[in-house]
């Protein structure tokens, strides 16, 4: 997603302009993590994983159980 650190001054990261973008669209802030530094992207890959394999999985088990099948056509 960055193009270029630091491209327009200390802090000030070139950015993928469709992302940033999709970014304005959907009503987020695009927060940088430090390269190297485990401490910081650690926090955000965490959530990622809960994301993915905790509460994606609890709601597909439960409309499962509702006989409800989760596809594109019926999420969107």
């Amino acid at each position: 997603m960055i193009i270029k650190r630091n491209q327009y001054g200390y802090g000030k990261h070139k950015l993928n302009a469709m992302f940033e973008d999709f970014a304005k669209h959907c009503g987020f802030k695009i927060k940088v993590c430090k390269p190297y530094r485990a401490k910081t992207k650690g926090k955000v890959e965490r959530f990622n994983h809960y994301l993915r394999y905790s509460f994606h999985n609890g709601l597909r088990v439960k409309l499962t159980m509702k006989n409800y099948e989760m596809n594109i056509d019926n999420v969107l």
